[in-house]
């Protein structure tokens, strides 16, 4: 099901949501959430 999406936005929510897996992994709810949320946006912006 691949859709062709490609570009600055979709590189950059994958990096925010790799961080955002690196933060969950040290217990950093937080700072997790704040990223995956960010993460969400980017990739939403990145399908219009």
């Amino acid at each position: 099901m691949a859709t062709g999406v490609t570009g600055p936005l979709l590189k950059k929510a994958i990096e925010i949501v790799t961080k955002a897996v690196e933060e969950d992994r040290a217990k950093n709810y937080g700072e997790a959430l704040r990223l995956y949320e960010k993460g969400v946006e980017y990739f939403l912006n990145a399908i219009k």
